[in-house]
């Protein structure tokens, strides 16, 4: 259709998206996923048991020296207490840092949940303070 001036003029019409396809793996792949996940040290499969390998609103707690549910509602989902507020945030910041393999490596061979901290101890040992 065109227009008095001669331009052509297009009806707009809603553009509708296909499901996604998913696709099931076959049982090899998913036997090789599965062995990633395994290998995969900072992979984890949460047990409902607490203690096989803390979440991180427990791990944050036992940090800080609080209780394992300092965190948690009752409901089980993270939470911050004004209270508590304070204490976390402190004056940390955020960085991208890339480092080389071995030093992230030899981080995490005592301790693969804590290497972050023991990374900025050693660095503010570095720097004098």
């Amino acid at each position: 259709m065109k227009s008095a001036n001669g331009a052509q003029n297009f009806k707009m019409t809603k553009r509708r998206r296909s499901p996604p396809v998913i696709l099931d793996h076959s049982d090899e792949e998913e036997a090789r996923i599965q062995q990633a996940i395994a290998d995969d040290p900072d992979t984890w499969e949460f047990t409902g048991n607490i203690v096989d390998r803390p979440t991180p609103p427990v791990r944050l707690a036992r940090k800080h020296g609080l209780p394992d549910d300092a965190f948690l509602t009752d409901e089980g989902y993270f939470r911050i207490p004004p209270h508590l507020r304070p204490l976390i945030e402190g004056d940390g910041v955020a960085v991208t840092l890339h480092l080389d393999r071995k030093v992230v490596n030899e981080l995490k061979k005592s301790d693969p949940e804590g290497w972050e901290d023991r990374a900025c101890e050693l660095l503010k040992k570095a720097v004098g303070l």
